[in-house]
């Protein structure tokens, strides 16, 4: 059912209509009278999700990162002196080294060795997760006609001084796959 309004008076609202702007900007101080107000509505769900985030940091176990940077030049002398032992670019270099040090079984005796996830059942996986071979950034000055590559080495663990011998173990492991290849 529909009602009508039966006045001859035509209908008028007090304050500003919807879309009317009334001429008054933006006023930090209803804000502010608002937040008053309302203090303890802001205050619960703060307090709540600052209880449960500390409660989350306080449960996560530590991680360590261990990282070493090795740099690759290419040969400096030209090759119509010296004819060149290796061919490939730097970053092929790097993945060939990455993948022979990366095998299942070297992988299972740096584990071994160092005591690492023993309770796992598979352990090489575990290693490759936690360890990181990326390219890296070469700082200072480069040197002229000397195109080098460096990338980092890194192994993440829970205790800082496994984390650092690892990453040390591969990074020597890595550099000497580089010289006997």
């Amino acid at each position: 059912m529909l009602q009508t309004l039966v006045s001859n008076d035509s209908y008028s609202s007090s304050g500003p209509g919807l879309g009317q702007d009334n001429g008054s900007s933006f006023d930090i101080y209803q804000y502010i009278a608002i937040f008053k107000r309302r203090f303890f509505y802001f205050l619960f769900p703060f307090g709540l999700l600052s209880i449960l985030g500390l409660y989350i940091a306080a449960i996560q176990k530590p991680t360590y990162l261990s990282e070493g940077k090795i740099l690759l030049e290419t040969q400096t002398i030209a090759p119509e002196i010296v004819r060149p032992i290796i061919t490939a670019t730097g970053t092929e270099r790097i993945q060939l080294i990455q993948q022979r040090a990366t095998t299942r079984d070297i992988l299972q005796s740096i584990a071994q060795k160092y005591g690492l996830f023993r309770q796992s059942p598979d352990v090489a996986e575990l290693m490759r997760k936690n360890l990181q071979i990326k390219p890296s950034e070469l700082g200072g000055q480069p040197r002229q006609n000397s195109p080098a590559i460096a990338f980092t080495v890194g192994f993440e663990y829970e205790r800082p001084e496994l984390a650092m011998r690892v990453a040390n173990e591969f990074v020597s492991l890595i550099v000497g796959e580089d010289t006997r290849s």
